[in-house]
C-alpha cells in the first residue's frame, strides 16, 4: 500500500512540476524574451543602417525563435517574427507571419504592416484591400500612404462605408424613416 501511496505522490509531484513549467515558466520566459526582441527590433527600424540592422534582425530571429511558440499565445510573437522578416527583405515570409498574427487579433497595425509587404511584392490589389481594412479601422493610417495608393485607398473605404450604409438602410422597414440624429450622434 504504500508503494502506491508513493508512486501517487510522485505522479502528482512530476505533473506539478509539469503544470509550472508549461504555464508559468515558459510564457513568462516568452514575455522576457518578446520585450528583449521588441526593444531590439525597433532600434533596428529607427537608428541602424540596413548592413546592421539585418544583423540584428538574424540575432532577433534566432532568439525568438529559441522560445517555444506554444507559450507564446501573444499576438506580439507573429509580429516580431513578420518585422524582423522584413528587415531581412523575406517578404513572402513576413506575410505568412503577418497572417498568423491576424488569426490571433484583427489589429489595424497588422493590415497595415500586411498592406505594406504585399505592396513591396507588387500585389497592390491585395496590399489596397488590407490598406482598406487598415484605415476603416484607424483613419489616421492613411496619412502613412503615399500619393495614387492613398487616393485609391480612400476611393475603397468610401466605397465600403457607402455600401455599408446601403445594407443598413435596406434593412430597415418598408416605409420607416431613418431616426433624426441626436445630440449625442
Amino acid at each position: 500500500m504504500n508503494r502506491v501511496v508513493l508512486l501517487v505522490r510522485a505522479i502528482a509531484v512530476v505533473a506539478g512540476a509539469a503544470a509550472i513549467y508549461w504555464f508559468c515558466i515558459l510564457p513568462v520566459r516568452c514575455a522576457h524574451t518578446i520585450r528583449i526582441v521588441e526593444t531590439s527590433t525597433q532600434q533596428a527600424f529607427d537608428h541602424m543602417p540596413e548592413w546592421l540592422a539585418a544583423r540584428t534582425a538574424r540575432r532577433n530571429l534566432q532568439l525568438i525563435q529559441s522560445v517555444d511558440s506554444r507559450a507564446c499565445c501573444d499576438v506580439d510573437y507573429p509580429l516580431l517574427l513578420a518585422a524582423n522578416a522584413t528587415l531581412l527583405g523575406r517578404r513572402d515570409e513576413a506575410v505568412q507571419h503577418l497572417d498568423e498574427a491576424l488569426r490571433l487579433d484583427n489589429r489595424p497595425e497588422v493590415y497595415f504592416n500586411r498592406g505594406s509587404a504585399l505592396l513591396a511584392l507588387g500585389r497592390i490589389d491585395e496590399a489596397v484591400r488590407d490598406f482598406a481594412i487598415a484605415v476603416d479601422f484607424d483613419s489616421g493610417l492613411l496619412t502613412e500612404i503615399d500619393g495614387n495608393l492613398r487616393d485609391r485607398v480612400a476611393k475603397v473605404v468610401v466605397d465600403k462605408a457607402a455600401e455599408r450604409e446601403r445594407a443598413r438602410t435596406s434593412r430597415r422597414p418598408h416605409g420607416e424613416k431613418a431616426a433624426a440624429p441626436t445630440e449625442n450622434n
